[in-house]
């Protein structure tokens, strides 16, 4: 099921993961903008990120350190989802499907904005 933003909201997470798609590798840009948003919906929803626990990347053929998504409603929304995201266990399964070679931890507004910089 997808998360059910109004067209207002759609339309800012849609145009975050636009300018911020999966090709600029800029993906805790795009969650800063989508977190605010988000957060409209779900007051709990939070940034987090995933590092590799082995090895470089978490995603070598794009070559990522790392990766950040937003988690709200047991969602997650990244470009890797689009706006209408994905439920939590299916998005790790189609996207993370190794539990064990990634680390997810959330990310204090502060850290994520380091992220950004």
């Amino acid at each position: 099921m997808a998360i059910a933003w109004s067209t207002q909201q759609e339309a800012s997470v849609s145009r975050a993961l636009t300018n911020h798609g999966l090709d600029t590798g800029h993906c805790a840009l795009a969650a800063a903008h989508i977190l605010p948003v988000a957060r409209e919906r779900d007051r709990n929803a939070v940034a987090r990120r995933c590092d590799p626990c082995f090895g470089r990347y978490v995603n070598p053929t794009r070559r990522w350190f790392h990766h950040v998504a937003v988690t709200l409603e047991e969602h997650y929304v990244d470009a890797l989802t689009d706006p209408p995201g994905l439920e939590a266990a299916v998005y790790m399964s189609k996207h993370w499907a190794d539990a064990k070679a990634f680390s997810w931890k959330d990310l204090a507004d502060k850290s994520l904005a380091e992220l950004c910089k």
